[in-house]
């Protein structure tokens, strides 16, 4: 497994008050061999905050069943 972390914003870019310092990112979780399908999943966990676990166990799941999984946080 092939895993990255991109910024999307850097700090100070994003100007949100309750954000409290987090910066939008994207993390990959891609198979190295060959050509897969591919799935964007975006973790809720309410109107102000994100729990990056929900996006992770979700990703994991999707690249096991053989997808190359982004989540947009």
């Amino acid at each position: 497994m092939r895993t990255f972390r991109e910024v999307i914003w850097e700090n100070g870019e994003y100007n949100y008050a309750a954000a409290y310092g987090f910066v939008p990112n994207i993390h990959a979780y891609l198979h190295e061999d060959g050509t897969h399908d591919c799935l964007i999943v975006v973790p809720g966990g309410g109107y102000c905050m994100c729990v990056p676990q929900e996006g992770e166990i979700v990703a994991n799941e999707f690249y096991e069943r053989g997808m190359n999984v982004f989540v947009l946080s």
